[in-house]
C-alpha cells in the first residue's frame, strides 16, 4: 500500500528552532507498535535548513517529513503550530514536545483513547512533570 495515499489514524506534529541538539524523538516515534501507515510525522522548522542528522533520520521513515518554514528572526512556535496542523491527514493530531521519549504504545493509547470518545481532547504529561502541582 502507498503510504503517501492513504489517510493515517494519527498525524503527529513536532516542532522545533533550530535548537535541539538531538533527534531521538524521531526514532522513538518510529518505533511505536502502531503499524507504520497508521500514523505520519511532520517535523516543522522554524527557520531556513532542517539539520542533517535530522533530515538523515526523517528520510529513513516511511511516512515522516521535514518541513523548513523559512523565517527569520525571533521564533514563534505558532507558525510550526499551524502549518504542521495545516498539513495533517490524520484523524487524530498528536502535538508532542520534539525531545519527548515515548512508550512503543503511546501512539496507540492516544488511538484507543480517540475511539473511546472522538470529541476528547488529552493532554499526556510528561513523566518528568510534578503531577501534585
Amino acid at each position: 500500500m502507498n503510504l503517501s495515499t492513504q489517510r493515517p489514524k494519527i498525524s503527529v506534529v513536532m516542532v522545533d528552532g533550530s535548537f535541539r541538539e538531538r533527534y531521538d524523538s524521531i526514532d522513538f516515534m518510529a518505533n511505536q507498535d502502531m503499524a507504520p501507515e497508521d500514523y505520519e510525522l511532520i517535523w516543522v522548522e522554524y527557520y531556513g535548513t532542517i539539520a542533517p542528522d535530522l533530515q538523515r533520520r526523517i528520510d529513513a521513515r516511511p511516512g515522516f517529513r521535514a518541513v523548513a518554514l523559512g523565517h527569520t528572526g525571533t521564533y514563534h512556535s505558532s507558525y510550526c503550530f499551524n502549518h504542521g496542523i495545516a498539513e495533517a491527514r490524520g484523524e487524530v493530531v498528536v502535538i508532542p514536545d520534539a525531545d519527548v521519549i515515548a512508550e512503543p504504545g503511546f501512539l496507540n493509547a492516544v488511538w484507543r483513547d480517540h475511539q473511546a470518545s472522538d470529541r476528547l481532547v488529552t493532554y499526556y504529561h510528561r513523566h518528568n512533570e510534578p503531577k501534585d502541582k
